[in-house]
This record gives C-alpha cells, structure tokens and sequence, in this order.
C-alpha cells in the first residue's frame, strides 16, 4: 500500500494534514497580492493594485499563531492580457501608504482548532478598522488547511485522494473540496512534500459577506431567466494551491501557497462581452527565526474569520474628521447642478453626483446643506434640490426633510408630493425610516392637502414593501417589528370611520405594503355592495402585489368576484387583468374559461355580461400569439384556454385588450405593452381605460410606464356640450353649459338636443356577429344591493400616471368641481368675472382668449445600486450602477378670437402662439473597481443622453382674408439628440488628513471593427433654412445582427448627435400663407388654396408656390407646387394627386419627369391588404442612395423575414399583408431586388377583416339591427321571430330618455301582404311646429314632412335639417333608401325591404324598442316602454303603436 494513504489512514478522524509549526519560532513568509480588471475581447490592456510585504508568523501555541505585517508596499499596476509579464508598476501616494502601513502593521492573533485545524477565532487591536482586517483575514485563509478524514466520502485515484466537504471559509460557510497529492513519499520519511489544490464552491455558500442596496424599480423574472438563460450576472470561482512539507508524525509546514479568484460580470448577457476582476495571492517562506514578542495585552477585540463589509457610505457618515470635506464636495456638486440646468447639459450628472455626495453626509451637515439649497431664490433650483435631499434615501436624509417640513422651509403641496415621491426610493429602509415617514403623513401641513397626504401614504406603502420582500432587511427585528406595528394602523385606520377619499387612499397604501395581513380587510371592503363601485375596484387593482404572494388564498377570493354575473363588469374585468397578470397557471386559467363559458352559453334566464366575455376573449387571442422567449408559457397556457370558450366575435364598442410582445435575445431586451378598455352596459363612454409598458431587460421586469384614466356617469355632460355646439347659433353656448348640473331641468332645456352627424354612406354592410338565438324567457328577479342615487349618478372622472410602479401624477375631477367651472365661464361671459384662474395661475381664461403656460421641473434617480464583496485577498470590489435623468419642460399657448369666445360663430380673426422648450438630460453611470479608504481604481462607463430643442410658431386667421403660420428658426444649434459614451480606467486617491480626493483616467485600447463612423451630414438648409445634422459614431448593422459580435465595447463607444441649426444665412423664420377660395357655383364642391412657403433671408431666396384644390365630388385632392425658388431646387416643380384609392408623385425641373405613384387595395373579402408603389424614373442620387444601403436594409430585413432574390426585376414595391386568422397575419415585401416574407406574424388586436373605406371603419362603432322577413337581430345580436301583419305600427327604436319625451322614434309598419313601410319622427322641441317625420314606402316613395319628394339625384333634407335622406344604389346592383339623422340613429331599406337599423355610440342603453337597448348585453333585451323585462310575445306586443 502506498506509504502516503498509511500515514492519512493513521491520522483518523481528526485531520488529515495537521499543519505544524514549531513553538517559539518565527516563519517569516514574502507575501503578495494582486487585483487587476480586464474587459476580455474589448481591451489586452489591465489595470489594478499590487501589495507586497513580508508576513510574520510567531508560532506561540500549538494552536495560536501572531501574524504582523512588515516592509508594507502598495503600487498601482498596468498590465497586457496578451503578455502578463508586461507589467508597469507606480508606487502609490507615499501618504497613502504610511496610512495604510499603520493599520496593517497591527498584529492579529489566530486560533485553531485542535481537532481539524481550521481557524476558531481571530484576536484584534480595537484601533483596526475592517478593510485591513480583511487583508490579514484573506492572508489567514491561507493557512487554513483542514480536510477531515472521512472514509466513506473520501475517493483516491491514481494517488490522489479527494475530499469534498463544508467549511467555515473566509468567504462563508461554502462547500470546499480537497485534491492531495503526494509524489514518491515514502513511508517514515521525514520530509515529505505534498502538494494540496483547494476549491471553495461559491455557488454552495452560505452567509457570504457582501453588502448591497438598490431603489432599483424592477422585478427578477425567474421565468424569463430560465427561458433566456445567459442573462446578466456576477459569477466568482476561487481555488488554493499549497506546497506542503513534512510528515504525519511532525505535521506539515507550508513553504508556497497560490491563490487564484476570478470575478466576470456581464452586463449585458454572456455573448454581449464581460468585465473581469481577478485576484491572486502569493505566499513563500523565506526563513525561520525566533519569535518575536507577542502582543496579547493589545489584542482584545475578537472577531470572526470570515470577511466582513462595510457600507462606504455609512463609513463616511460616520468619520467626523471627513465631514467639512464631505460638505464643501456636496456643496460644490449642487451648484455644478444649478450651472448645468441654466446651461442645459450634463444636469443629469450632475444630479446623480450630488445625490451621492449626500449620501455620506451626517445628520448635521446634511441640514446645514439643506438649508443651503432650500435658500435658494430660483424656483427651478429649488425643485431640483428638493428632487436631490429626497432621493438620498438615508436615515440622516429622512429625519432632515422631516425637520424642514415642521419648520415650514418645505410646505408648498407641490414641493411636499416631491419629497413623498422622491422618498419612496430609499434603498434599504428601517424601523427610523417607516416612524420618519408615518409622523410626515400625520403632520398638520401635510393633511391640508389631500393630494400630497395621498402621495405620502403611497410612499409609507412602498417602503413597507421593500422591507416584505427583502429577507436582508427582515433579519432586523426593529425593522421588522416596526413593519408589523404600522401595518395594523393602517389597518385600523382602513376599517375604521374614514371619508370615501381617505378609505382609497389607505386601499392604496396597503395594498403598495404587499401586507398579507390586509387581505381580510380588502375581502371584506369587495364582497360589500353598499361601498361605493370605485372603491372595490381599488380594492381589487390593490392586490396587484398581495398575490404574487398569497396565490392560494387572493385568487379563490378573486375568481368568486370574477364568476359573480351579479357584479359590475367593470369590477369582474379588474378582477380578471389582474389574476392575468399575476402569472396564473393553468388550472386558473381554465376556471376562468370555465366561467365565461358556463355565463354565455347558459339558456337558463340570469344575467350574463358579454363586456366581460369580450375583455377575456381578447385578452386570451392576444396572448396566444405573442409567441417568442419570454411568453412561451403563458402563450400555450392561453391557446389551452381559448379551445374551453366558445366562438364569439364583438364589435369594438365592447371591452377590449391588447397585448403586444417584442423582444430581442441579442440584447436580452423587450417590451410587453397591455392596454385595456372597460366598457359598462350604462354608458356610451369607457369605464376605465389604461395602458401599461412593461420592460424586460436582462432578466428583470420593470413595470416603466403606466397610466390610464376612469370616467364614471359623464355621458349627460358630453351629450349636453355635443348638443349645444351644434346650435350655438341659436343660443349662447355658456349660458347652457352653466346649467348642465342642475337637478332639474324643463323639456324646453332639452328638447334640441344633437348626438352626431356621423353619418353612412355606400353599403352600409358590416361583418356579421355570431348570433346566439334563445329562448324568449323572463330572468327572475334576485334580491341584490343597489347603490343609492349619489353613488348611482356620481359624476367622477380620474386620470393617473405611473412612472416605474409609483404614482406621479393622479388628477381628479368631481361633481363639484365641475359645478364650480361651469359657473365660473358663465360669469366670465356675463362679465361678472374680467378672468378666471386655473392650477396656480398658469390658466388664465379671459373673454378674449386662453392664455396657457405649464412647465415640468423633474430629477429623479431611476436606479442606485452598490454591492460591494470583498475578494479571496480580502480587498473588496465595488459594482455600482447608477441612473439618473433630469428633465424640463415648458410649454406656453395663447389664443385670441375677435370678438369673443361666446361670439365664436361670428369669428372675425384668430391669433394662436405656441411655445416649446423640451430639455431632457439622461445619464448612466456604471462601475466595477476595487474598493478601500484611500485608494479606489477600475473600470467605469459613462452614458448621457441630451435633447434640447425649442420651437415657437404663431397663426393668424381672418375672415375671408386666408390664414399664415410661422415657425421661427432657431438662431443657434440646439441638439435633438446628442449620446456620448465612454468607458475608461481610473484611480482615485483619497489624502488621509484632508479626505481630498484626487482622480486620473487611464484609456483602454478598445478594438472597434463594428464601429461605423458618420460623417457630419446635413439636410434641409436649401429649401427650408433650417438644417438637420447627424454624426458621429454607431453600431454597424452586423454588430447588432450577429451574436458573436460583443456589444459591451461596441455599445460603450457609441457616440451620435442628432442637431437642429439655421442655415449660413440664418432666416429667422419660415412662413405659411393660403388664401382659401370657397366652393363656386360652377364647382360646388370644390375648394381652393393658394398660397406660398417661404423661408427667405436677407442674403437667399427660399420660396415655395402651391396651389391645392380638394374636389369632394370626386374624392381627390391635388397639390401643385412650381416655379421654386431656392438654391439646387430653381425651377422645379411638383405635383401630388390623392384619390380615394391611388396616390401620385410627378416632379423635376422645368416639366414633370419623375413619377412616383402608390396605390392600396382592400381584396378577398377583406382578408388581404395590398399596398403597390411603382415608378417610371427616379433620379439619380436616389439610385445612389439605395445602392450604397441595399446590403445593410437587407441585413435588417433578416432579422425579422426570410429573405431570397427573385427572377425577374420590376420597376415596384409590392407589399402584401394577408390575415390567416383573426390574430396572425403573413406579411410579404417584393422589390426590385429581393422578395422578403413573415409568416406567423402576431397581431396586437383581433381583426376579422380590413376595412375598405373610411366610412366602413366608422360604422364598426355603431350598433346594427335588421328587421328581417320573420325574424329581428337586435342592436346587441341577439335573434328572435316575429309574426306581425297588419294593424298599427311597431316601434322599431326610440331615444329612451326618463319621464321626457324621446326626440327620435322610428317604426315599421307591416300591412297583410307583408309590405314595410318605414316611419320615423324627429322632434327638435316639445312643439308640434318643431316635428318633422320621415316615411318611406314599400316601393321607396320618400315623403318628408308630409311631401313626396325624389331623393335619387341629390340628398333631401327636411325642414329644419333633423334628417336627411337619399336614395343610393349598393355594389350588388340592388337600390336602398338612406335616412341620416343628427341624433345617430339612422336607417336603411332596401327593395327587399329589408330594413337595418345603425345606433351611434352615444345612443348606448338609451334606445327601447323591438330592437333592443343597444347595451352590449342580451339577458335583457326584451324590455317593454316601462323598461321591465317581459316574456317575448308580451315584448313585441308593448311595442305596438296606437293608430
């Protein structure tokens, strides 16, 4: 047997290579190490920091070891991947070093344990601090050596043995594994040599030192990070080489040891490029000498082996000595920011850097700084300043603002919604943090105002949030505790006496709290149909992060809501978007199938919702073709579900969503844009609308944009405005509007009211629905709550907006508020009021005109993230990222009409002048780079994105006179959009006794073959004055196309401007004049502009003639343009004629030679849509244009088609796009050169057809009935049979309006041969002279208002244009007589006498008839005129008219 298994075998259960050193002596050891980055693929160049010293090794026990330092040297070093030899070594501030020399000179004591050798406790001098301690830890490591002898896991091959177990490392509790070998060891020799690898398993750690904190937005994807793989990440991996001498007998000494550790961060994915850190340890013994004299008595601190990390931030709050110095770089960095603002760059940096400056502030000069910046008389300074002490996030920062809010320096409710907002990104809050934050909320200034309480609450929610989800921050049982204690008072607050508005605002709070403790309280508040409908609803959209959580006991109590057909849709849709964005498995999925299936399908006579069965149905199809990485899952789960439902097909004035999914794996990047629209049975306007953007990016979803807007019980008013408009001419439009709230109005007040004049034209022939024929019963009547009156017609409109998951803005509209408005213009206009002011002055209201100037001043800090982790030597690396933008707004309008606003009709001259002054500043700030007091270096990227433009213009119109519009160039050059990156080295030196820092770069030789340089190019000047420029430096399309191409350096240099400026000659402005010729009476329906462009300076002609005519007769539309003037442009002319179906492009010089022209064809039933652009010539800078870009279009075009060449080469550009299924379409592209085609191409939305005209689009948006020969299909498709012959009329359907006369009525009457007559009666007011009447007779005879008149040349109106009616022939040959009302109820016969019934939008749930209520659902059609549900033959009887 091999002499060296004996001796292990020997050892026993104890250890298996006991380290020996012989007592009394001195092991002295050279030691050093190195950490060094590197960006392989992107750069050979290195760049880091090397310490060497000698280690003293006192052996003073057995077991206890003192380790001392000497000869301590710390150099910078810049290396070459390609030649690690090809080192450049510069010796670190001398300074620098003899601070950093006094702390690592301080001895440390080590103790091991007898039993496996592994270090038990380290002893040292309380005037260390940790980063040196970490050094001479990682030293420590070294000199553990332990693997314990376990026969029955230990495995030898080929004399080695391995040994795989868990131990107490430098870097945590980890799995470590031994490899042994012993080469020609003899048994009883003395010295043996053994050389030991050991591999710490960092994936299998436990308790690993790193501190980290973000206010990061997003939420880790598991899903997606399984499905992309390769995302972005930190990976490590260390092992130790030792040489070990001696014997079993004697124990072994370590005469080499070798360290090696390598961190790689990607940043983008693992085919996107990486940064590296690597650490590496020598050790080598020198000599052996006696020890030296132990230092006990000053080594009193115990402290563990393992590393431990410190915040840097919290370590310069706490270094008092530092502090002034702290302070004058904060102070500095906040007016850096105010001259970046007033200069219009770089604020965003800025911003970012004066946050982390205060951020190592101490309470007292946080608040001397504070008081420095609220001091500052500019307003836009101030705002951003707020922005900054807010977003600081520290307990310091909190208890300031709380300070300055009691002391009133901060008590605008605009500047107190900005503290809440900005506080709410806190990145590690505590128990201080949630006690600050509830006491703000409580404080007298902030609950005078409801709006910035609100917001205060919803931060309270957030940071109540991040401690939930976060189990770094719930090991601290205050913070824990403190969660738990404001939670309960919250909820005590929420269930107790509360106002309708503070009720939704503790909802929100909670429900931002992630709290399972309230979902009994928001269960409760649901299932309770006495509370308010907007209040469920928020008690629903409040489980939104409840259950990600609580899955098993949230969703039960959701689908009850959701299979409830009693409760609203609007409640039961909330329900259902929510449980679908939830990430629901299957078998929910099915329920809610199930559910709607088991509604829609059920004969028994209930009430069902097809508002309900429209919103699922369109959000399954959606979702089951957004088919790609990231969706796969939830995409078949949805097809799954569709096959459970039945086939159903809605119009679009039903509930919709629409999803729509794209992502890349080249860039690990997409979007998922969700948009829904709620529409109930009661209202012809949405219930609620809102759209969400989520962003998936590098394995994390980030909730970026959301907003929306609820409208409940405003139909009355939109109706009421619509009308007045419409007979302004009568009467004063304000004097109505100012009684629209009243609570009682006459029949007088009422009686001319107009709903559209929207009418329709050609065949008025829209896809067929799916019928559902059942059976003519009565659904029984089942005890319910109804709401009171006020909560019934509670007129409320509320419109929000979310920028990463917290709310920036919510605005809210009530009845009362409106009230006031309307009377406030009545007074204005009966000059009782000379103005009227709105949203602090910035809306001024005038009898004249509206004078209108809002700005937005906004900083904010969309990610903060620092995680520091020391490395195997025990010097810490530091990641941070950072992101920050800035953005200013101002946008100021002034209107002017003579001679007034009421007098609109009689407009004399119209003065508008625009002004808009966007100056948005981004920045990204990212890191990696080794971290201690003094001395900091490596790898840093740089981002920023600028847009600063300004544009005014002006228009002026007078009556019969024509009209001008100017914009005014820019005098200088303004950037639309200007990115600069940059990656770099750097160093940053810290002096130990001023804590000045000092930083130099140090440039990478980053290779760049996929970066495309732009030469500056600038289009425009010529013809219009004003140029825009673009250069710089981009991303070839190969580099974004191949997966082999790293994007980090690539995406690091980008650099590209995008620029506005005036031409060499700076005209101050270009000019547009017309002059309108009205219709003639040759030409009735034509009209005529001429008028000119022109763009002339004092030294350049710049004008351009045109003459454009619009012939409605005819559908065409022609612009000539000739005789221009302007350089490279003399005599060139241009015509453009656009038809209804063709579009044509002629121009050149002196005569047209080039023509260009498009057409667009709807075939196949409307399944195919086919674009064509032809062309005869093109110039020759065109050709130019596509030959130098063909390869790089085709290239982009790969990406998403196939792509071939095809055989014979067209003068054309055919694009095709083919509908194989409601929710898929093919689309194909020839050209010239190549034919490129998608097949499977996803559709956001549900199209059955292509519209073939404008006016096809417009009648998908009202209700159809056909009265047929023996049966009716309702307004909501609902059929039923019929059996009437002779008598009196039917009413068809009439404008239901309670206890008020209808103002519309139209009927048929059937005589015994079974021949229509249709008739219809339009009101205007209560008086007899103010009825006209409509009858078209079985053979189209039209008689209008009692004379018969021919209809089939040109349109009849009667007397006082309440409707209209012509006679038309179809496509199919057949004629039909059109009746077109201003009310939107219009209809059709044709000499079938089949009659079709159209109802505009706004006559939703406001008809009765044998047509039904045109509400969307069909459980109650058949409702009689004293709007009670009756049996079908009583239905059709109730609706026979008296003769």
């Amino acid at each position: 047997m091999n002499a060296f298994v004996v001796i292990l075998l020997a050892l026993g259960a104890v250890s298996s290579m006991p380290i020996a050193f012989e007592k009394g002596k001195r092991y002295t050891y050279n030691y050093q190490t190195d950490v060094y980055h590197a960006i392989p693929g992107g750069s050979t160049k290195t760049l880091g920091l090397r310490a060497r010293c000698q280690a003293h090794v006192d052996v003073l026990k057995k077991t206890e070891l003192q380790l001392t330092l000497a000869n301590i040297q710390v150099a910078e070093v810049e290396g070459n991947l390609q030649g690690p030899k090809q080192q450049h070594e510069t010796a670190a501030d001398p300074k620098i070093v003899k601070k950093m020399q006094d702390f690592l000179a301080l001895p440390v004591r080590l103790a091991f344990k007898s039993q496996d050798g592994s270090i038990k406790q380290v002893y040292a001098d309380p005037q260390d601090q940790e980063w040196s301690l970490n050094i001479k830890r990682g030293l420590a490591n070294l000199f553990q050596v332990s693997p314990r002898q376990q026969r029955k896991s230990q495995q030898e091959k080929n004399g080695k043995r391995f040994v795989t177990q868990l131990e107490t490392t430098a870097v945590g509790y980890c799995q470590v594994s031994y490899v042994i070998q012993c080469e020609n060891c003899q048994a009883g020799q003395k010295e043996q040599v053994t050389k030991v690898t050991k591999v710490i398993n960092y994936h299998k750690c436990r308790h690993r030192p790193e501190f980290s904190q973000s206010n990061f937005y997003g939420r880790q994807c598991d899903g997606c990070r399984r499905s992309l793989g390769n995302v972005p990440y930190h990976q490590s991996a260390g092992q130790i080489e030792l040489i070990l001498s001696g014997n079993e007998k004697d124990g072994y000494t370590i005469k080499r040891a070798e360290a090696i550790e390598q961190h790689v961060v990607t940043p983008f994915s693992q085919a996107g490029g990486q940064l590296t850190a690597s650490a590496r340890q020598r050790l080598e013994l020198n000599k052996i000498s006696d020890a030296g004299q132990a230092s006990a008595e000053k080594l009193t601190r115990t402290i563990s082996h393992r590393f431990a990390v410190e915040n840097p931030e919290r370590r310069a709050r706490g270094n008092a000595k530092c502090q002034q110095e702290t302070a004058r770089q904060a102070k500095n960095a906040a007016d850096e920011m105010c001259k970046a603002i007033k200069q219009r760059d770089g604020a965003a940096e800025m911003f970012a850097n004066l946050v982390q400056q205060l951020k190592k502030c101490n309470q007292d000069t946080a608040e001397k700084l504070a008081d420095n910046m609220l001091a500052r008389q500019d307003a836009s300074e101030r705002k951003y300043c707020i922005d900054a002490l807010s977003s600081v996030g520290t307990r310091e920062a909190f208890q300031v603002l709380k300070k300055k809010i009691q002391e009133k320096k901060i008590n605008k409710a605009e500047e107190l919604k900005q503290v809440f907002l900005g506080m709410s990104s806190a990145p590690r809050p505590s128990a201080d943090h949630i006690r600050v934050t509830w006491e703000l909320c409580e404080h007298a200034e902030v609950k005078k105002d409801m709006s910035a309480r609100r917001q205060c609450m919803l931060t309270f929610g957030a940071l109540l949030r991040k401690i939930h989800q976060r189990p770094s921050l719930q090991q601290d049982t205050k913070t824990k505790a403190a969660r738990e204690e404001y939670t309960k008072k919250i909820l005590d607050r929420l269930t107790g006496k509360t106002t309708e508005q503070e009720k939704v605002m503790y909802i929100k709070a909670i429900g931002n709290s992630a709290s399972l403790q309230a979902q009994p309280a928001l269960q409760k508040i649901l299932k309770d149909r006495d509370e308010p409908l907007y209040i469920r609803v928020e008690c629903v959209w409040a489980h939104r992060h409840i259950i990600r959580q609580a899955r098993q006991t949230a969703t039960p109590s959701l689908i009850s809501t959701f299979a409830d057909a009693r409760e609203s849709p609007e409640l039961r849709m909330a329900a259902f978007i929510l449980m679908l964005n939830s990430g629901p498995n299957f078998a929910t999925l099915q329920a809610l199938a199930n559910i709607v299936k088991r509604e829609i399908t059920n004969a028994a006579p209930c009430p069902r919702s097809n508002q309900v069965a429209s919103f699922v149905r369109a959000h399954l199809a959606a979702l089951a073709y957004q088919n790609n990485v990231l969706t796969k899952r939830r995409c078949m789960q949805a097809r799954l579900a569709l096959r459970l439902m039945p086939k159903m097909s809605f119009g679009l004035g039903y509930s919709k969503g629409i999803r729509w999914a794209q992502y890349s794996e080249k860039f690990q990047a997409g979007f998922e844009l969700e948009a829904n629209k709620m529409n109930v049975p009661d209202s012809m306007l949405p219930r609620n609308l809102n759209t969400q953007i989520r962003l998936h990016v590098l394995g994390y979803q980030i909730s970026a944009l959301e907003f929306g807007a609820r409208i409940e019980n405003m139909d009355g008013v939109i109706e009421q405005v619509i009308s007045e408009v419409r007979k302004r001419h009568k009467r004063s439009l304000w004097g109505r509007i100012s009684s629209l709230f009243e609570n009682e109005s006459s029949e007088d007040d009422n009686s001319g009211e107009d709903s559209s004049e929207n009418g329709l034209s050609g065949d008025m022939i829209s896809e067929d629905n799916s019928t559902i024929i059942r059976p003519a019963t009565r659904p029984s009547s089942q005890p319910t709550k109804t709401p009171s009156h006020d909560q019934k017609n509670r007129q409320q409109v509320s419109v929000f907006m979310k920028l990463f998951g917290d709310e920036v803005k919510y605005m809210e509209i009530r009845q009362e508020d409106i009230k006031q408005f309307s009377q406030d213009v009545a007074d204005l206009l009966l000059g009782k009021k000379d103005r009227i002011e709105y949203a602090d002055k910035t809306i001024v209201v005038t009898s004249k005109g509206i004078e209108m100037k809002q700005s937005l001043e906004k900083a904010f800090l969309a990610n903060s993230a620092r995680r520091v982790v020391p490395t195997l030597a025990g010097i810490s690396l530091d990641f941070q990222h950072r992101t920050a933008a800035v953005a200013k707004v101002t946008v100021a309008a002034n209107i002017n009409v003579e001679p007034s606003i009421g007098r609109l009709p009689q407009l004399q001259a119209l003065t508008a002048t625009t002004e808009i002054k966007p100056i948005i500043d981004a920045h990204e700030h990212a890191q990696v780079g080794i971290h201690t007091p003094f001395l900091r270096m490596g790898v840093r990227m740089k981002a920023a994105a600028h847009s600063d433009t300004e544009h005014k213009a002006n228009a002026n119109y007078a009556a019969g006179q024509g009209y001008s519009m100017t914009y005014h160039v820019p005098q200088e050059q303004r950037d639309i959009l200007n990115i600069q990156s940059d990656a770099y080295g750097f160093v940053a030196k810290k002096h130990p006794e001023s804590c000045r820092e000092e930083e130099t770069q140090f440039r990478f030789d980053f290779k760049t073959p996929h970066l495309k340089q732009v030469q500056k190019t600038c289009k425009g000047q010529d013809l219009f004055g004003v140029q825009i420029c673009a250069e710089g430096r981009v991303p070839d399309l190969p580099s974004l196309r191949l997966q082999q191409v790293p994007v980090l350096p690539t995406a690091a240099l980008t650099q590209l401007r995008v620029s506005m400026a005036p031409a060499v000659d700076k005209p101050t402005a270009v000019q547009f004049t017309g002059l309108v010729t009205p219709k003639s009476e040759k030409v009735p329906a034509a009209w005529r502009v001429e008028g000119f462009i022109d763009a002339s300076s004092k030294t350049a002609r710049r004008r351009i003639p045109y003459r454009m005519t619009l012939d409605k007769a005819t559908y065409q539309m022609m612009i000539h343009v000739g005789n221009i003037q302007a350089k490279g442009y003399e005599d060139g002319m241009a015509k453009i004629t656009v038809g209804r179906r063709e579009m044509k492009l002629e121009f050149g010089r002196q005569k047209l030679r080039y023509q260009v022209s498009a057409s667009w064809q709807v075939q196949d039933q409307g399944k195919t849509a086919r674009l064509m652009l032809q062309w005869t010539e093109v110039p020759q800078q065109w050709k130019t244009f596509f030959y130098n870009w063909e390869p790089q279009l085709w290239y982009f075009f790969q990406q998403f088609a196939w792509v071939r060449r095809p055989e014979q080469s067209k003068n054309q550009v055919e694009v095709e796009f083919f509908l194989t299924s409601p929710m898929t379409a093919s689309l194909r592209m020839r050209t010239p050169d190549a034919t490129a085609e998608r097949t499977g191409l996803s559709l956001p939305v549900r199209v059955d057809r292509f519209p073939s005209s404008l006016q096809e689009i417009k009648n998908y948006f009202y209700a159809k009935c056909e009265v047929q020969k023996d049966s009716i299909r309702v307004f909501d498709q609902l059929q039923y049979k019929y059996n009437i012959k002779g008598g009196c009329p039917y009413t068809l359907a009439k404008e239901h309006r309670k206890d008020k006369q209808p103002r519309i009525q139209v009927s048929v009457k059937i005589d015994k041969q079974g021949q229509k007559t249709l008739i219809a009666i339009i009101r205007q007011s209560s008086q007899q002279q103010d009825q006209e009447s409509v009858v078209v007779k079985p053979d189209g005879t039209t008689m209008i208002d009692g004379q018969k008149l021919d209809c089939s040349q040109k349109a009849c109106k009667s007397k006082l244009g309440g409707a209209s009616v012509r006679k038309t022939q179809r496509a199919d040959g057949k004629t039909q007589v059109e009746l077109l009302t201003k009310l939107g109820l219009h209809a059709t016969m044709d000499q079938d006498q089949q009659i079709r019934l159209y109802a505009s939008p706004f006559l939703r749930s406001r008809v009765r008839g044998l047509c039904g209520d045109a509400d969307g659902e069909q459980w109650n059609e058949y409702r009689d005129p004293k709007d009670k549900v009756q049996q079908l033959d009583q239905f059709i009887k109730s609706w026979q008219e008296k003769c």
